[in-house]
């Protein structure tokens, strides 16, 4: 449940970590004032965890695309699995920190099992009930950005913000007691679109992403089904590297976005018929 003592954990967590860095300007890598800032929220709960490895390789590959192109794009990182949520620092793209290292998905479901084990009653009704991990990481990461952004200095607000969100997660069912719910996400979500110009992306793994985007507030236009396989994940960051840097330029998603991840889902689905 959220709570504001898990409010001050996560900000005491976040300005340990550099993610509220003080320093003037140390954002703005460019100097033009003009930044551009990427949240991301991975998350490998199911059929995804077989390809932990090629998706690591297609955001690092994408993000070295993106550095190649821009300077000005800020890269915050949360990544998810088994229901455990891992925030990374806040960096401008050009730092190593925002790439991701091998394995970090199989760290994080090592924790999970290892505190299973040790609080089992933890998890009595959590087991046969997926989806309040999604909301939690989307709900947090919206909060904690906007938290960040009022503490920090005005040169160190990005000039757009895009939240995109990767998962294989089917549901978003809250379990009881679960302080992000679909309608308290939604509500937020809008909020976040209309006052400050934020945009989100959904990207769903074999899933109907157009209805779960929706579900949150997310705009269908701006939500893709890609295909489970090697070749889809890669084709998905490919894609979003391309979007990312139309939006840094214009603040516009192209309509046209997400074609080449569409177009490899037919043919995935053919090749199984």
């Amino acid at each position: 449940m959220w709570s504001r003592d898990m409010e001050e954990i996560i900000m005491a967590e976040a300005k340990t970590n550099g993610t509220t860095d003080t320093r003037r300007g140390y954002f703005d890598v460019d100097g033009s004032g003009a930044m551009t800032e990427l949240i991301f929220l991975l998350e490998l709960s199911g059929p995804m965890a077989d390809l932990e490895s090629d998706l690591i390789d297609g955001f690092n590959d994408m993000i070295a695309r993106l550095r190649e192109e821009r300077t000005d794009l800020l890269v915050w990182l949360w990544k998810e699995a088994s229901k455990c949520l891992d925030m990374n620092t806040r960096v401008p793209i050009t730092e190593d920190s925002a790439l991701i290292e091998q394995g970090c998905f199989t760290h994080l479901r090592t924790l999970v099992e290892e505190y299973r084990r040790a609080h089992p009653e933890e998890f009595i009704h959590q087991d046969n009930v997926r989806g309040s991990g999604c909301l939690f990481g989307v709900g947090g990461s919206i909060h904690m950005a906007q938290q960040v952004y009022q503490k920090a200095l005005p040169e160190d607000r990005p000039m757009r913000t895009m939240v995109i969100i990767v998962t294989d997660n089917t549901k978003i069912e809250p379990e009881s007691g679960d302080y992000w719910t679909p309608d308290r996400l939604r509500e937020l979500v809008q909020q976040q679109e209309e006052e400050a110009g934020w945009k989100f992306v959904f990207l769903g793994a074999n899933i109907d992403a157009e209805r779960v985007a929706g579900d949150i507030g997310i705009p269908v236009e701006n939500a893709a089904q890609f295909a489970c396989d090697a070749v889809g994940v890669r084709e998905n960051f490919a894609s979003l590297g391309a979007m990312i840097l139309e939006f840094s330029a214009t603040g516009v998603v192209a309509p046209t976005w997400s074609q080449k991840i569409s177009e490899h889902l037919a043919q995935s689905k053919d090749r199984r018929n």
